[in-house]
């Protein structure tokens, strides 16, 4: 219980603290923190990819949260993604059994707004039915720490897409999350089971 209660002390103190950043500072950090993660991780990771990838493995997919309130705005990364050959997905919430359907979206016209008012795929855009080809997936969250730790917002539905990563392939996409100074904190509050990601790129630091 002392975890469950901590999340939820933590999760408010974050919200506000995020929400707190000025619309023209965070728009100046989101901008930073996309080109730091081109730059240190996504270019790096996916050329070391190309390199060594068959032709018959398919075109990489980088699969993405689209961004609501004071969230990092990840656009100039899936614009870097669309110009240099990596797929996008995204994912359509699915409220009943709490679970994710992904969506290769090739433009923000592929979007419109879905349950709890975040843009999602639209109903057109046909669901990805295998999912091997995901290599990296951008991980939104409220706080993260130095050890990877992350406290989402509490519906589990990351935890639940890794999970099935790890049925369906055996393997878990990289997972980078993208976040301001602010949203690091000493430790966060973490059960067995909730998912820990492998970089974190804030507007001053790379964690990983």
């Amino acid at each position: 219980m002392y975890v469950q209660e901590h999340k939820k002390l933590l999760r408010r103190q974050m919200e506000a603290k995020r929400s707190a950043l000025a619309e023209a500072e965070r728009k100046f950090k989101s901008a930073g923190i996309c080109r730091s993660a081109i730059g240190q991780v996504l270019k790096p990771f996916f050329s070391k990819l190309s390199a060594a990838r068959s032709p018959s493995e398919g075109v990489p997919i980088l699969f993405t949260y689209i961004p609501i309130k004071a969230e990092v705005d990840v656009t100039p990364i899936l614009d870097w993604c669309w110009a240099n050959g990596v797929s996008v997905a995204a994912p359509r919430v699915v409220p009943t059994g709490r679970r994710l359907t992904l969506h290769l979206i090739e433009s923000f016209e592929d979007l419109e707004e879905g349950a709890y008012g975040i843009l999602e795929p639209r109903t057109t855009v046909p669901e990805l039915g295998l999912i091997d080809h995901i290599k990296v997936m951008l991980v939104p969250g409220l706080a993260f720490d130095t050890r990877m730790g992350r406290l989402g917002y509490g519906g589990g539905y990351y935890d639940r897409f890794i999970r099935r990563c790890l049925e369906q392939t055996g393997r878990e996409p990289f997972k980078l999350a993208l976040a301001y100074d602010v949203q690091i904190v000493p430790s966060v509050p973490m059960a067995a089971h909730d998912l820990k990601v492998d970089a974190v790129v804030t507007e001053t630091r790379l964690f990983q």
